[in-house]
């Protein structure tokens, strides 16, 4: 799936990456992913990183980032992914386009995974498709977006200096939480998490609708930043964007305005991974 997800997007090898500025550790110690912000014609060149930890049940996994891409065009996502799609299963854990100032966090299996929270282990978030899997061309996922703070994602989540998410992947299910910069529990910080004294999770998957020993297996985590596509070439009208940017064209606006994008970058303290 090293093509996924879709997009206007040139995904450049790690010598392209690091000779054209794509990628680089700052003076603090934090990892930055950015896009090519020239003006050219042509898909726009990117990175997509994948992880060399490989995640399977008990685990935790943790992003503390401070800046994520945002503008109309932009696609980016961090997330999890096994092998032979969509055998093995698909966790998006951050996840929107454009201007969004709401994240989405989805589950991709096969058929017969649904999704549902349940009373002893709730979610806060707004379930938007209750399907999981694919079947008959439909790729939409089953997820949650998280409709209680408008700083989980684009440009609210970077002028409040990001935050961190938590993907938990257990017996009882899958869970996805979002705690702002002045909200990190200290157990997490201490790198001791104790995630049964959190709030509710946003996204919650329980196992009863979703069996997570069936439809998960060997995930790798993913940064990527791809344009257009599936889901942000399909909402370029209703997003509002076209009458934004003059373009009535994703592709064509991505293609042609690589000065837009400067804002189209990652800003990562560091990913974590906990067996529980």
């Amino acid at each position: 799936m090293f093509n996924y997800p879709t997009g206007n997007v040139n995904y450049v090898d790690p010598g392209t990456a690091w000779n054209e500025g794509l990628v680089q550790v700052n003076d603090a110690g934090q990892a930055i992913m950015r896009v090519n912000t020239d003006d050219y014609v042509g898909n726009r060149k990117s990175v997509r990183l994948h992880s060399k930890q490989v995640v399977n049940k008990n685990s935790l996994v943790v992003l503390d980032a401070e800046h994520m891409p945002t503008g109309c065009g932009t696609w980016p996502a961090w997330w999890m992914n096994g092998p032979n799609w969509p055998a093995g299963g698909e966790i998006d854990i951050l996840e929107g386009v454009h201007d969004d100032t709401t994240n989405h966090a989805t589950l991709h299996t096969t058929a017969g995974c649904t999704a549902s929270s349940d009373a002893s282990h709730p979610s806060t978030g707004q379930l938007t498709n209750a399907q999981c899997g694919f079947i008959n061309g439909d790729n939409s996922g089953c997820g949650y977006a998280d409709v209680s703070t408008n700083t989980g994602y684009g440009a609210g989540f970077n002028s409040a200096k990001g935050g961190v998410y938590v993907m938990q992947w257990v017996d009882s299910g899958i869970s996805v939480w979002y705690f702002p910069r002045g909200a990190i529990p200290a157990d997490l910080v201490a790198e001791k998490p104790m995630p049964w004294t959190w709030p509710s999770p946003f996204a919650r998957w329980s196992t009863n609708t979703c069996n997570v020993d069936q439809f998960f297996r060997d995930h790798i985590t993913i940064f990527n930043t791809t344009f257009c596509g599936d889901w942000a070439g399909a909402t370029w009208q209703s997003s509002g964007c076209a009458d934004k940017t003059g373009y009535s064209s994703c592709a064509a606006f991505v293609s042609e305005k690589g000065s837009a994008f400067h804002e189209a970058y990652w800003t990562v303290n560091y990913v974590k991974y906990f067996q529980q």
